[in-house]
């Protein structure tokens, strides 16, 4: 199974853009592996959002674009059960 987190600029799918995706691969309570990046949503990360993520916009300035690693989060998931929480 693949529990997957996704942090983001906010929750409007129209305004708000991804700024990290982690990703664990577990067997019963043991993980197997992991996957993590920053991801430079391109737009100003709010203050309120930096308070409840602690990303900054230096941290993702010169990180990857969402299209450079949604090919490498879907090659670590591969056909694996993805888990989440607080998933609206």
């Amino acid at each position: 199974m693949i529990a997957l987190d996704i942090e983001t600029t906010g929750l409007d799918p129209n305004l708000d853009a991804v700024t990290e995706i982690a990703a664990l691969r577990f067997k019963g309570a043991r993980v197997e592996d992991t996957f993590q990046t920053l991801v430079n949503p391109n737009r100003p990360i709010p203050s309120n959002i930096t308070q409840l993520t602690h990303i900054t916009n230096e941290m993702v300035r010169n990180a990857p674009q969402i299209g450079e690693v949604i090919g490498k989060v879907a090659q670590f998931v591969g056909n694996d059960i993805i888990v989440g929480h607080n998933i609206i």
